[in-house]
């Protein structure tokens, strides 16, 4: 009991100087860019890109607004299993 709580006063007393430090700002300012000027490069994130584009893409205006219909309380085409 004693070796424990001895333990937890030390691992205390060493980590209170980094909770009272003030975290040093990241050096130059940060700048957003255009979108026009992002370009994936082929790779792990272009392709997911690829696959999500696709995807999205292949879905019909209805099943894209579904759920705006239903917060809406509006009833889709949907509902009657895609029949109009």
């Amino acid at each position: 009991m004693k070796r424990t709580r001895l333990v937890t006063l030390l691992l205390f007393v060493l980590a209170f100087p980094a909770l009272k430090a003030d975290p040093k700002p990241a050096p130059g300012k940060l700048k957003s860019v255009p979108v026009q000027k992002v370009k994936l490069l082929p790779g792990l994130f272009k392709a997911r890109y690829d696959l999500s584009r696709k995807y999205v893409m292949s879905l019909s205006n209805d099943n894209l607004l579904q759920n705006f219909y239903l917060e809406a309380g509006l009833k889709s085409f949907l509902m009657n299993n895609g029949r109009k």
